[in-house]
């Protein structure tokens, strides 16, 4: 598969988790981070340089702004200094070269959808090995059973990748991988990354093709999924998988919590929303960045429309939230299946785990589909342009 050196930046991003902990064993995890950090700012650095005049700036306004907003916050709120720069030090959470909005900038670089996916289905073996290799170490099987969401997205995102691989290739080998892969989701993730990759399902059958004669037969693909998925999650199927990896010494953060019965939020999850409601109430203008590391027992409201109203207020959190919906449905509206296929990738990955859990401020899938809303709005207007320049008769550019 052919590179071209501007996905290596994005690449650079992926690779680092399967450079990180080698350079880490070899010498020391500050070392090791240092140097991976490295690796992505020189890369974007040298891909910036040598394509100047292609760089989108948008997305660097938008890093700014949010960097602008922690500061003003900061001196507004002096009290939050502590979460924001010691407990949830937003340098490693928020604007670390290798987490949270930076792949804003790293997929707009590219800008062409065949290329970030060709980038991305790279990125993903990286991502596979990186968290293998660690599942199987010393280390890895007594830390991570059943407990590391981390390792469970990230099996996602390799689930998801090679699926839509799969769908384009038809290749056997690329099915082996989603099993693979899957089945590591199913050790390590919570259930939101079950939900995810249905949730990815349903938007590929009822977005990605627009042929209004198929949508009776997608629906019912959609329904028949969908009982099928209560019958695999029945007592019968989950204690027969419950046994089986047991017996293999393993456990299942997923498979025990169907076994629990755990299918209503926990109180904790209850009392934070509840402190988040009144929060709201009280203070309809936001209570500024970071206000949940400060107010929230467990960190933050495990709730993305929560954390974006309070983060921001009535007026402005609204307004946020009516346009990202509004790009929602432009794209899955659309029939450009490049830019859309990014698009589900991405949603499922993020905004399933976001409504429940996590924060959006350092989850790098959230960015990312973000990055994707910002280049196929970019496209739109690529084409409008080239379609007046034609009218006129002249010659245009080459639109991705």
């Amino acid at each position: 598969m052919k590179i071209s050196f501007v996905q290596l930046p994005l690449i650079g991003f992926f690779a680092c988790e399967f450079i990180y902990p080698f350079l880490s064993y070899l010498t020391n995890t500050s070392f090791a981070n240092l140097c991976c950090d490295l690796v992505v700012i020189l890369l974007l650095i040298l891909v910036s340089l040598d394509n100047f005049n292609k760089i989108k700036f948008t997305p660097w306004v938008i890093v700014f702004i949010c960097l602008g907003l922690f500061y003003v916050t900061g001196r507004m709120m002096p009290q939050y200094h502590d979460v924001m720069y010691s407990t949830y030090n937003i340098w490693d959470m928020v604007f670390s070269p290798r987490k949270g909005i930076i792949i804003l900038v790293l997929i707009s670089l590219i800008n062409d959808p065949k290329e970030i996916f060709g980038a991305l289905r790279i990125s993903a073996i990286f991502v596979w090995l990186a968290y293998t290799l660690r599942s199987l170490s010393g280390v890895g099987l007594s830390e991570l059973n059943g407990s590391n969401h981390a390792y469970g997205y990230g099996f996602l995102f390799v689930t998801i990748v090679y699926t839509i691989v799969f769908l384009k290739e038809h290749k056997l080998i690329y099915l082996s991988i989603i099993a693979v892969s899957f089945f590591q989701v199913i050790l390590y993730a919570s259930r939101t990354a079950f939900i995810s990759y249905m949730v990815f399902w349903v938007l590929y059958l009822l977005f990605y093709e627009n042929d209004k004669n198929l949508r009776l037969k997608k629906t019912l693909y959609v329904i028949g999924g969908f009982f099928l998925v209560l019958i695999l999650t029945s007592n019968f199927f989950v204690n027969l998988f419950s046994d089986l990896v047991e017996e293999m010494g393993i456990s299942s953060k997923i498979i025990d919590a169907f076994i629990s019965g755990e299918n209503q939020l926990d109180g904790g999850r209850e009392r934070t929303y509840l402190l988040a409601s009144t929060l709201l109430k009280e203070n309809p203008w936001g209570l500024g960045v970071f206000w949940d590391r400060f107010y929230c027992e467990y960190g933050y409201v495990h709730n993305f429309f929560y954390e974006v109203m309070i983060d921001f207020g009535w007026l402005v959190g609204g307004t946020l939230l009516l346009v990202l919906v509004r790009n929602i449905i432009l794209i899955l509206k659309s029939d450009d299946k490049q830019w859309k296929i990014l698009f589900m990738l991405f949603f499922s990955l993020s905004m399933i785990r976001l409504t429940l859990s996590y924060s959006f401020w350092y989850d790098t899938n959230f960015w990312a589909m973000i990055a994707i809303l910002l280049g196929y709005r970019y496209s739109l207007k690529e084409k409008k342009k080239n379609e007046k320049i034609v009218q006129k008769g002249g010659k245009i550019r080459n639109v991705k």
